[in-house]
């Protein structure tokens, strides 16, 4: 099994992470203007793939967006489409919305989804939740409607089937980063390992 690390503002040297053992990292996409430093640069990416680091990428602008349902999903895919694009991610490539927060409820998620989809335009979506949000948007979506990260943030200590990748509980602190540690339970989890 391999892991990988997500973080946000916090950011370990690459060679590090790879030399410590991790094939990949979850990193945030800039939300533009309103962004307030954890999002992913190109410069940045650049490091991470000269590293021998597959990226996976996130889309959050606040824990409870999803809430906003379809009319928030088209929006937000569009302008994660905008932000893969700008780094030149490749197509096929994974974005993860993120449900992080206990309003949101697997209608809310599957609504959410459904509308950012197409507005993504080349990209897949993927779902970062907890246990609930997760099994029941895959109820409402079929298992291979998406990319499947569940958190064990209100999860107990349950794991969905078919996930792609889990998140443990705690948050480490490695060479002086704040990171979470992530076991990947597919090859394949949406990630990337060239720009195009």
């Amino acid at each position: 099994m391999n892991f990988v690390l997500d973080y946000s503002w916090d950011r370990p040297e690459p060679s590090w992470t790879r030399r410590s053992g991790f094939t990949g990292v979850l990193r945030y996409l800039s939300i533009g203007k309103d962004d307030t430093g954890q999002g992913l640069t190109t410069d940045e990416l650049t490091s991470l793939l000269k590293a021998g680091l597959s990226v996976g990428c996130i889309w959050q602008e606040d824990g409870d967006a999803m809430t906003g349902g379809s009319k928030t999903g088209e929006t937000h895919g569009k302008r994660a489409r905008e932000a893969m694009q700008k780094l030149k991610a490749p197509k096929g490539s994974a974005v993860y919305f993120a449900a992080d927060s206990e309003k949101i409820t697997a209608q809310h998620a599957a609504d959410y989804l459904t509308a950012a989809r197409p507005a993504l335009g080349p990209y897949i979506i993927g779902l970062y939740g907890g246990i609930d949000v997760i099994t029941g948007t895959k109820e409402r979506m079929g298992d291979n409607a998406a990319y499947w990260w569940q958190t064990a943030a209100w999860s107990g200590s349950r794991i969905a089937d078919r996930i792609h990748l889990y998140q443990a509980v705690h948050r480490g602190n490695f060479a002086g980063a704040q990171v979470d540690v992530n076991a990947a339970y597919a090859d394949n989890w949406g990630q990337f390992t060239e720009t195009t």
